[in-house]
């Protein structure tokens, strides 16, 4: 299992998953605050809903996650991304908010460290563990959301950051 952060925080720290299934999990102290699912309109990231979201938190730490090509992914998958973690870093820029952005594998290996299964399964199980406040299943969904599981990790990722637990 990941590490589990210490709970003495200034602020809020973000953890995003850009994907399309993707989030945004806001925790403070080791605790879940808010959350977002990705917000789309007509297939675009609403970026307003985003910014929006963004400024109702005091804000000491956001965790973008890195997107990089990946080997058989299609070149309109990987466009989008890229595009979609483009607008995000973005914004986060323009707000001249603190970000550090960590490859999937840098934050895996400390958060996933000695936790049992495989792929987004894992992720789900350890975030239960570690944020068990944080709903995996909003709305009408019948499945766990493993963007919101990401995204929590993301922010839980960032805590250790702080901390000094892990150097980026």
């Amino acid at each position: 299992m990941g590490l589990r952060p210490s709970a003495v925080l200034k602020g809020v720290i973000i953890g995003i998953d850009p994907g399309r299934r993707g989030a945004l999990v806001a925790i403070k102290g080791g605790e879940v605050v808010a959350s977002l699912l990705m917000p789309f309109n007509d297939g675009l990231l609403d970026g307003d809903a985003v910014m929006s979201w963004l400024q109702r938190l005091n804000i000491e730490l956001i965790v973008l996650e890195r997107q990089q090509s990946m080997p058989g992914q299609g070149v309109a998958s990987t466009f989008k991304i890229g595009f979609r973690y483009g607008e995000l870093y973005g914004m986060i820029r323009a707000m001249h908010l603190p970000v550090k952005r960590p490859s999937a594998r840098e934050w895996t290996r400390v958060m996933l460290q000695g936790a049992e299964g495989e792929g987004k399964a894992r992720a789900i199980s350890v975030v239960k563990k570690l944020l068990p406040d944080l709903g995996l299943r909003p709305g009408r969904c019948r499945v766990d959301q493993d963007g919101l599981a990401d995204a929590g990790l993301l922010a839980l990722y960032g805590q250790t950051l702080l901390d000094g637990v892990v150097k980026c």
